[in-house]
């Protein structure tokens, strides 16, 4: 697998949904990812496992969960979402 691809793409992710959330979260469905990369998502089991691992490896610090069901369901360290929405913080238990 090409490791750059995987960095691309969870790089996309993380910078994009951080910089859009006013939540603390964001959600790219497969069909999203596959325009913009050329992907083959959901059917590329090892594509997504290695986007992944990188999240979870090297984004730990950004990224504090991350859910497949709908696509890559990513929550942030609110500290790291420049359009956070103040009331929101007390809704999710992150102040």
């Amino acid at each position: 697998m090409d490791n750059n691809l995987i960095k691309t793409i969870a790089e996309y992710m993380i910078t994009e949904g951080g910089e859009q959330t006013s939540s603390g979260n964001w959600i790219f469905t497969y069909d999203e990812i596959n325009n913009k990369f050329g992907t083959d998502l959901p059917n590329d089991a090892e594509l997504i496992n290695q986007i992944t691992e990188y999240i979870y490896a090297v984004k730990s610090d950004v990224v504090s969960d991350l859910d497949l069901s709908q696509g890559f369901d990513l929550d942030f360290y609110t500290d790291h979402c420049p359009n956070i929405d103040e009331s929101c913080l007390g809704e999710m238990g992150m102040e």
